[in-house]
């Protein structure tokens, strides 16, 4: 009985000896300013490096006033201590001056910029300010943040009566066709010198998209102090002219259709009333050469009526031109890829109005090395296959090659695929394009430069045996040599044959050889 009794006190004093041991390694409470780092060092009473983090310290945020538990990690054994974020700093921030209407609305936070601190701050008016007089006046703004720290800012309050209404700018008269959807609001703006948000009212009202007839629009704007300013502008509903067409995107037109068209009735004014003129010009310019050629009137007379007959017919040309430009057809047959601009909106002369995607043919780019740019004489055939019809073969159609080699050193080659009949392929798709030589013209082989050696006046390689493992020399004829530093053989060599690229000069006939081990990523060619 006695026995036991001593042995369970020597316990109790042990664990309490680790308990006083452990919890001197680390401090019981550590306080960081708000907006500070979290490091371990101001946790530990002696620097150590085995002391690690066990609580995830990124997820708080020392923004926040308040306390966590953190727990510590120093060798094997766990430690918990109380962290805590106080602010104990006040807020800063830079003087804004405002100049307000008389009788404004105004906030606090107007009058300063650039606030700083670790915490949230409120910004608010140590007495209210007098909106409703004109003139100067000082203003105390307070600044409180979290943690009650306090900070005054000083700012000039100027109360100005505002008499200038707001401006409107981009009202403009309007033209649509029966059942068209408008705009009103398109590319009106309001700005005014003291309110930077006025309103815009627009009074449509009047409006009926479905009849045609000329309305008014009115478009008033108000600032915050209640002066306003107004325009108008006039919207122009139209009959659709015979013929009119607006296609959607995705539509497919055939070659010669109608897909755009400007109004023509203003062109066909001008055209007509030109056409008067030059009839008019034509008869009086006639009857003067006419009496020139009897040698009735001067030589003076003469050039003038010539002259203004090469003017007016210009001119009529010119407005006939005008009038068919008003008529935008498709090239080709194909679909609408996309609309850049909608009805009724202004083109400028040069800019795209739709572009078309051709469905008589795709063109299929691709890049080719230059050993092959050198043999395109003996290109036979070209061919596809398309990735999202497997086991389908499409012939191809060579457009051209390019004759310069872009930054990777290869050549841009263009082919046409025609359309296939029940096969929907779209611009877009990847193809596999596959290019057979033509095997009546020489064979030719390309091998490294590194590989020829000069004999004799002859050009030769060594041409390696697999299975006695051995070298035979073996003459060529060459046909070119390219920038890449190989060599096109004509004549000597036949596809699949292994040549020696590397210590040809140190070769005989028949010497025995050994080929180099595959390269993998710890070992180069068996040489390490």
């Amino acid at each position: 009985m006695t026995g036991m009794c001593i042995a369970t006190l020597i316990v109790f004093i042990f664990i309490g000896f680790l308990a006083i041991s452990n919890l001197s390694k680390i401090k019981k409470n550590v306080t960081l300013e708000a907006g500070s780092e979290i490091n371990i060092k101001d946790f530990l009473k002696k620097e150590n490096a085995d002391a690690k983090f066990v609580t995830d310290v990124s997820q708080i945020n020392t923004g926040n006033i308040g306390s966590h538990e953190i727990v510590i990690k120093v060798g094997k054994k766990e430690y918990t201590s109380k962290l805590t974020i106080e602010d104990t700093k006040a807020p800063t921030a830079k003087a804004n001056d405002v100049t307000v209407n008389k009788d404004g609305q105004i906030e606090a936070n107007q009058f300063v910029t650039d606030i700083k601190d670790a915490t949230k701050v409120d910004v608010s008016f140590k007495d209210k300010p007098d909106v409703s007089k004109d003139g100067e006046s000082e203003v105390t703004i307070v600044l409180t943040d979290e943690g009650k720290n306090q900070k005054e800012v000083k700012a000039k309050l100027t109360v100005v009566s505002d008499s200038q209404p707001p401006v409107i700018d981009g009202v403009k008269d309007i033209t649509a066709y029966i059942g068209e959807t408008v705009s009103y609001k398109k590319d009106v703006t309001v700005t005014d010198n003291m309110d930077q948000n006025p309103t815009l009212d627009i009074d449509n009202s009047k409006v009926n998209l479905n009849k045609a007839g000329t309305y008014e629009v009115v478009y008033t704007a108000t600032d915050s102090a209640g002066n306003t300013s107004s325009a108008s502008s006039k919207i122009t509903i139209k009959e659709k002219p015979k013929g009119y067409v607006d296609k959607e995107v995705g539509a497919f037109v055939k070659k010669g259709e109608l897909i755009a068209e400007i109004d023509p009735r203003d062109y066909e004014i001008q055209l007509s009333a030109t056409e008067a003129e030059y009839n008019q010009v034509k008869e009086e310019a006639g009857r003067v050469i006419e009496l020139y050629n009897r040698g009735s009137v001067p030589v003076n007379d003469y050039d003038k009526a010539v002259a203004g007959i090469k003017q007016i017919t210009a001119k009529y040309n010119a407005h006939k031109n005008a009038l068919a430009d008003t008529r935008l057809t498709a090239p080709f047959d194909g679909y609408i890829q996309k609309k850049y601009y909608d009805s009724h909106e202004t083109v400028a002369a040069g800019y795209p109005v739709v572009s078309m995607i051709n469905s008589n043919y795709f063109d299929v780019d691709i890049d080719i090395p230059s050993s092959d740019f050198v043999r395109q004489d003996l290109f036979k055939s070209f061919s596809c296959a398309i990735d999202v019809f497997p086991g389908q073969v499409f012939p191809l159609e060579l457009i051209e090659i390019t004759r310069k080699a872009n930054l990777n050193q290869l050549y841009r080659m263009r082919l046409r695929l025609k359309p296939v009949p029940g096969v929907d392929i779209a611009a877009g798709m990847s193809v596999n394009v596959t290019i057979e030589y033509n095997p009546n013209e020489e064979a030719l082989t390309v091998v490294p430069l590194s590989a020829m050696f000069e004999e004799n006046g002859e050009s030769a390689v060594w041409v390696y045996n697999p299975k006695t493992q051995t070298v035979t020399k073996r003459v060529i004829q060459l046909k070119k040599l390219l920038k890449t530093g190989e060599l096109i053989v004509s004549e000597g060599l036949a596809a699949g044959e292994i040549v020696v690229s590397a210590g040809v000069h140190s070769l005989k006939e028949g010497m025995s050889v050994e080929l180099l081990k595959p390269v993998s990523k710890t070992n180069v060619g068996g040489l390490l």
